[in-house]
């Protein structure tokens, strides 16, 4: 576990302990970061957008819509990749 040190929030690298909806896709926030790194050394930190980030997850039908707006698979995706980038920066 990694404190972002803000709020009390803990990120968690948690690539082996989730998958995306697809079953090639797996949540690795830390290759954010490594991605990041990579790009500003090799290519002297240059600007870089972000443009789109999210996840897919599989449709659960027995959920109700109250079940389904808790969410925190998404609710950690971000709170994680949003420390990664914060770390690259």
């Amino acid at each position: 576990k990694i404190s972002d040190g803000s709020n009390g929030n803990v990120a968690i690298d948690f690539y082996h302990e989730f998958k995306a909806g697809t079953d090639w896709l797996y949540i690795y926030p830390r290759g954010l970061y490594d991605l990041l790194i990579y790009v500003k050394e090799k290519y002297n930190d240059p600007l870089i957008y972000i443009t789109e980030n999210g996840v897919n997850e599989m449709n659960d039908a027995k959920l109700t819509v109250k079940e389904a707006c808790v969410d925190d698979i998404r609710k950690d995706y971000h709170l994680n990749h949003l420390h990664y980038l914060h770390e690259a920066i």
